[in-house]
């Protein structure tokens, strides 16, 4: 097999397909919201487990403050 042979059947650009353009104004706001809700969702988990834990360490002393 010659160089050019080989070359040919390792290109890969055949299968590249062309990736459609989006707008980038509507994909930044919607990655942006995603974060904002990914940050609420973690402070909503931190809040609850603080709060598991209070209630855990509650129990264990027996001595309860609301």
């Amino acid at each position: 097999m010659r160089s050019g042979d080989i070359l040919r059947l390792l290109d890969l650009s055949k299968f590249e397909q062309h990736r459609r353009v989006a707008g980038t104004g509507a994909s930044m706001r919607a990655n942006i919201a995603a974060m904002v809700l990914l940050g609420l969702l973690v402070f909503v988990a931190t809040e609850d487990f603080s709060k598991l834990e209070q209630s855990n360490l509650c129990l264990q002393n027996s001595e309860c403050r609301n």
